[in-house]
């Protein structure tokens, strides 16, 4: 297995105002998955680098898809480094991230990954439903 391969944390501190969550972890994407009580996946975020910068696609169920490029804080004039921020980036290539989160979940549940798999294709064909 190379480094680029998701991997899931083992014990992740569960956040009593949240639904229960699954991260992931590589050198180049990572992923959090939410899940309902009765085990339905409601939300995920996929973090991934797309040349020099992170981009950030989300979905939640009810409100539908985001896609962020990550500002990291760095190079803002004359000032120290910022705090990481979201910011609108509309430049979504599809297969490119499809490809690279299929290679990289290969190890991962079969049912989280296919899951995302899924809802990283609809978002780039144009299906982008709130549900």
């Amino acid at each position: 297995m190379g480094k680029s391969m998701l991997k899931e944390l083992p014990r992740v501190n569960q956040r009593a105002e949240e639904p229960r969550r699954r991260i992931f972890r590589s050198t180049d994407i990572d992923l959090v998955v939410w899940i309902a009580e009765d085990g339905h996946y409601i939300g995920f975020e996929l973090s991934y680098r797309h040349g020099p910068r992170e981009r950030s696609l989300r979905w939640k169920t009810g409100a539908g898809y985001t896609h962020h490029r990550v500002d990291d804080g760095e190079g803002r004039a004359g000032r120290h480094k910022g705090a990481p921020l979201m910011v609108p980036d509309g430049a979504f290539k599809r297969w490119s991230v499809a490809r690279k989160f299929q290679i990289a979940s290969r190890d991962i549940d079969p049912e989280v990954a296919g899951f995302v798999m899924r809802k990283v294709i609809a978002f780039g064909s144009g299906r982008n439903a709130r549900g």
